[in-house]
């Protein structure tokens, strides 16, 4: 059931993503994240229904909490793809050079967006999804299933093989690791919106909003940079690393519960 609610999920959001044309072009993200979580609510009030559940059943309900896991996420998020792209930098021989051009506002109207699209993804892949597959047939399995479905899920959409497969699959094990431990998507949300954040702060063409430009530690161009398999290779797969540690620990504490 978890293929076929990610499928009819994508299917919808495909529909359902055609209206962002009706919107100017300044709006486009917020009208895609919004019609995108509208398409993940509708396909889980389908599947909801016909197994006579209730959203709480599936993770998808507001707590006293949810702020506080969203935040807690946030912070996460940006703690991990920090890291990544620090060990880019350095590796690389890059630096970051301040954008005195930025402003507040314009880094608001950019970053804000992101939210509600995180959120579509979220309730897309680690919601029902996630929630259903982690009590069949336990959590570690569940969670390998929904970010394996995550990366074709962006191969569909245009990603290249490597993107998809080998980054938002790997992505997808942390956020479905904080679903599955806090039993919702206000986590998992918050490190997914935070990594895309994190990234949108910088770039290595002229930079608009963001706050930073990356520039070659010797004065080359950007031009001229070349990845190595340590700088596109070693963030990943510290990432998997990080993303199996936590995995593994929360299987043991929840088999310590349930024998306790």
């Amino acid at each position: 059931m978890a293929v076929v609610f990610c499928s009819c999920f994508t299917l919808l959001l495909m529909l359902f993503s055609m209206g962002k044309q009706l919107f100017p072009a300044s709006a486009e993200r917020w009208a895609y994240g919004l019609l995108g979580t509208a398409a993940g609510l509708l396909t889980t009030l389908l599947f909801v229904r016909i197994e006579k559940l209730r959203f709480a059943d599936v993770g998808l309900q507001w707590r006293k909490t949810t702020l506080l896991h969203f935040s807690q996420g946030v912070m996460l998020g940006v703690l991990v793809m920090g890291s990544m792209a620090a060990m880019v930098f350095v590796l690389g021989g890059l630096h970051l050079q301040w954008n005195t051009h930025a402003t507040v506002w314009g880094l608001l109207l950019a970053i804000l967006p992101l939210i509600p699209l995180a959120l579509m993804e979220e309730i897309g892949f680690r919601g029902y999804a996630l929630q259903r597959l982690q009590k069949a047939i336990g959590i570690r399995t569940a969670i390998c299933i929904t970010a394996l479905l995550f990366g074709v899920y962006h191969l569909l959409n245009g990603w290249s093989w490597q993107a998809a497969m080998l980054g938002t699959t790997i992505w997808g094990l942390l956020f479905a690791w904080a679903a599955c431990k806090q039993q919702g998507v206000a986590m998992s949300t918050g490190i997914h919106f935070a990594a895309n954040m994190t990234t949108s702060l910088y770039t290595a063409d002229q930079p608009t909003f963001q706050l930073w430009q990356i520039q070659m530690a010797n004065g080359s161009s950007m031009q001229t940079y070349q990845q190595t398999w340590l700088t596109e290779w070693l963030p990943h797969v510290a990432l998997l690393l990080l993303s199996v540690w936590l995995i593994e620990r929360l299987v043991k504490q929840q088999s310590k519960l349930r024998g306790a």
